[in-house]
């Protein structure tokens, strides 16, 4: 099971990714280490219900504060095949005062025809490059 990175990691990860050029050769290892390991709590971070909620502390002795709190969400019943996301709200406070926001998707069967499936939303005029405004995604849902 992939290990939640602590706020520490996460913020290591803003500087490492920050670091990278937009062009020309890199040294790229821990960047992609640590997106690689937030890319894969959607697969190991599942608990089989279809929302959920937790403040998370770091490991050690006596009671630190959370800093990190943990949402997962299903798109479907099928808590094993289905479509699932989690996000990562991390406490900044030791880098830079307010919060990081990490997301990371599950498709529905682990093989390429998730690709597909993941973008069926898009209408044929937004494949061809053009940006699509979120009441086209959540048709459900309005801004306030």
């Amino acid at each position: 099971r992939t290990p939640i990175p602590t706020a520490a990691e996460a913020a290591s990860w803003v500087a490492a990714l920050g670091a990278i050029p937009p062009e020309g050769p890199a040294e790229v290892s821990h960047a992609l280490d640590l997106t690689v390991r937030f890319c894969t709590l959607a697969y190991g971070r599942n608990h089989a219900v279809p929302a959920r909620s937790q403040a998370l502390r770091p490991k050690g002795p006596g009671r630190s504060p959370p800093e990190v709190v943990e949402f997962q969400f299903h798109g479907s019943d099928d808590f094993e095949k289905g479509a699932h996301c989690v996000a990562y709200l991390y406490r900044t406070g030791s880098v830079s005062q307010g919060v990081g926001v990490v997301l990371a998707f599950k498709g529905s069967t682990l093989n390429t025809s998730d690709w597909a499936t993941n973008f069926k939303w898009l209408r044929s005029s937004d494949k061809a490059g053009g940006v699509a405004r979120g009441d086209q995604l959540f048709p459900d849902m309005v801004d306030d």
